[in-house]
């Protein structure tokens, strides 16, 4: 098994040895592949989003339609197909559920509009 995380994970292995685990478990090697995945997202950004793509994701994120978008935009419908397909690869996803969910991650979107919201 040794062997076979070492052809998987070498890189995680021989950190985890430089940290003095000189046999670490397989549990072990995935807790610190997950640690390095999660830590990856959150610290290198994709692709900055063009303000007209992130106008183009919030629509999509209030169940705009690509038509409807066009009109609101004042655009082609081809254009807002463009933003959309650029929004897709600049965030790494493969469906505008996605994209929506990782614009509220990296702050393209907000859940809670500050303008509804009520200080005592």
């Amino acid at each position: 098994m040794r062997q076979e995380l070492r052809k998987n994970n070498r890189t995680i292995l021989e950190l985890l040895e430089k940290l003095g685990n000189k046999s670490p478990t397989e549990v072990q090697v995935e807790i610190v592949e997950s640690f390095l995945n999660n830590f990856m997202e959150e610290h290198f950004l994709p692709q900055k989003l063009s303000p007209r793509e992130t106008s183009c994701l919030l629509l999509a994120a209030k169940g705009k339609t690509v038509q409807d978008s066009a009109k609101l935009m004042n655009v082609k419908v081809s254009t807002v197909r463009t933003w959309r397909n650029n929004i897709l690869g600049k965030l790494g996803c493969r469906s505008m559920a996605q994209a929506i969910f990782k614009g509220i991650h990296y702050g393209y979107l907000c859940l809670y509009p500050l303008d509804n919201l009520k200080v005592d």
